[in-house]
C-alpha cells in the first residue's frame, strides 16, 4: 500500500500538482493546433505545417532524464531555459538581425525617454542598484534592462527583461548562489517555500528571517507565518499577497524610502509591467545601503583573518598582507560608490507633448550632421598626413 501511494501519489502525480502541469501543457497544445490549422489554410504541406507549429512554441515535453530530475525538484523552471537556449543560439547564428531588431528598438525607446522625459539619466543610472544597472542578457552591446520612459512629474523606467526572448536566463546578478543564472538557482519550488522558512531562511532575500531568537516556540511561530505567507498566490487583491500589500502601501505609505508610486502603477507592477519611479535622493540612499553591505562583508573578512591570527593559524606578516588586500579592495569599492553617489545632477524638465515632433526632428538633424562631419573628416584626411604631423 505504501509503495503504491509513493509511486502514484508522490512520484507520478506529485500530490496532484502534475494535473496543473498537464493543464499548462494542454494550453500550449491548443495554440500549437491553432497555428497548424493556420499554416494548412495558407497552403503549407502537412509536414511543414506540423514542423512550424511544433517549433513556434516551447515544447516542455522533455525526454532527458537528468533535466526532468532537476525540474522536478531543485529547479522547476529549468525546462524553459533548456528549450530556449538552443533556439537563441540558432537565431544568433542564422538570423542575427532578429537580435539587432530588439537592440535597435530598445535603444530607440530609451533615447526617446532620455530626450523627452524628465530627470537626469546618467546620474540616475549611476545611483541604481547593481541589479538594475545591468543590460539585457548581460551583453554590453544590448540596451539597458531598464528603459527610460518619456514621463513628466517624475523620472521613470520600465524593466523590459521579461519582454524579450530568453528573459533573465543569463542574469548573474540575482539569486542566492553567486554567478549562477537565475533559472539555475535551486529553490525547490513549493517544497522550498516550506523547507527554507522552517529552517529560518528567506531564500528570496538570501538572509535570515527577521524576528527570531526570542524562544523556540516563538521562532517556530515566526517561521510558520513566513512560510504560510510565501504560499499565498502573488495576485493582486488576494488577501495577504505581496501584490495586494504593494497596492495598499502605494495608497498609504508616505515614508521617505517608499517607492512613491500610485495605486495604478503598483497594480501594473503586480501584473508584470515593472515600472520604477527614479527619485535620485532615494536611489542614492539605497545605493549607500548597498555600499554598507559590501563594507560589512569586508569587515567580516578582516575579523576572520584576525581570528586566524589569534589562533596561530597564520603569521602576523600573512595577516598584514591579507588585510592590505582587503583594504585595497575597499578603496576600489569606495571610489566607485563615491563617484556614483556624488555625480553632479543635470536635471532636465520633460518636453511638452506639443514639442515632441520638433524636438525629435532637431535631435535627428543634429545626429545626422555629426555623422556626416565625421565621414567628411575621414574622407579629407590624406594617407600621408600621419607622416607630416609627426
Amino acid at each position: 500500500m505504501s509503495s503504491v501511494i509513493y509511486k502514484d501519489l508522490v512520484l507520478k502525480e506529485k500530490f496532484g500538482l502534475q494535473t496543473l502541469s498537464n493543464f499548462y501543457a494542454l494550453e500550449d497544445s491548443i495554440f500549437r493546433l491553432a497555428l497548424y490549422m493556420d499554416r494548412k489554410a495558407k497552403g503549407y504541406k502537412t509536414t511543414q505545417a506540423a514542423q512550424d507549429a511544433r517549433k513556434s512554441f516551447i515544447d516542455y515535453n522533455i525526454q532527458a532524464p537528468g533535466i526532468n530530475a532537476l525540474r522536478n525538484l531543485p529547479t522547476p523552471f529549468l525546462a524553459y531555459t533548456y528549450r530556449v537556449i538552443p533556439i537563441l543560439a540558432e537565431t544568433a547564428v542564422v538570423r542575427p538581425w532578429k537580435f539587432a531588431k530588439y537592440a535597435v528598438l530598445g535603444y530607440m525607446l530609451n533615447n526617446l525617454g532620455e530626450l523627452l522625459g524628465e530627470g537626469d539619466p546618467v546620474a540616475e543610472r549611476a545611483a541604481m542598484s547593481e541589479e538594475k544597472q545591468g543590460r539585457i542578457g548581460g551583453l554590453p552591446i544590448l540596451p539597458h534592462r531598464n528603459i527610460k520612459l518619456p514621463t513628466k512629474d517624475g523620472s521613470a523606467y520600465i524593466d523590459v527583461t521579461r519582454f524579450v526572448p530568453g528573459g533573465d536566463i543569463f542574469d548573474l546578478n540575482s539569486g542566492t548562489i553567486p554567478l549562477v543564472p537565475q533559472p539555475l538557482q535551486a529553490n525547490f519550488g513549493i517544497a522550498g517555500e516550506v523547507l527554507f522558512p522552517m529552517l529560518g531562511f528567506d531564500l528570496f532575500r538570501g538572509d535570515k528571517i527577521k524576528g527570531q531568537g526570542v524562544s523556540e516556540f516563538d521562532d517556530f511561530k515566526v517561521r510558520a507565518q513566513f512560510g504560510l505567507k510565501k504560499m499565498i498566490p502573488n495576485f493582486p487583491f488576494v488577501p495577504g499577497s505581496y501584490s495586494t500589500e504593494r497596492i495598499e502601501a502605494a495608497r498609504r505609505d508616505d515614508s521617505p524610502l517608499s517607492r512613491g508610486e500610485s495605486e495604478l502603477l503598483a497594480f501594473f507592477n503586480s501584473i508584470g509591467f515593472k515600472v520604477n519611479i527614479a527619485d535620485i535622493s532615494k536611489l542614492r540612499t539605497t545605493k549607500s545601503f548597498e555600499f554598507r553591505r559590501k563594507v560589512n562583508g569586508l569587515k567580516e573578512k578582516i575579523r576572520i583573518e584576525g581570528n586566524k591570527l589569534s589562533r596561530g593559524k597564520i603569521t602576523e606578516d600573512e595577516f598584514n598582507k591579507r588585510v592590505d588586500e582587503i583594504n585595497s579592495n575597499f578603496a576600489k569599492i569606495r571610489d566607485r560608490y563615491v563617484e556614483a553617489v556624488g555625480m553632479p545632477i543635470n536635471y532636465q524638465e520633460a518636453v511638452p507633448l506639443s514639442e515632441y515632433i520638433p524636438t525629435i526632428g532637431a535631435a535627428i538633424k543634429e545626429q545626422t550632421k555629426k555623422l556626416f562631419q565625421k565621414k567628411e573628416k575621414k574622407k579629407d584626411k590624406s594617407k600621408f598626413e600621419q607622416f607630416l604631423t609627426k
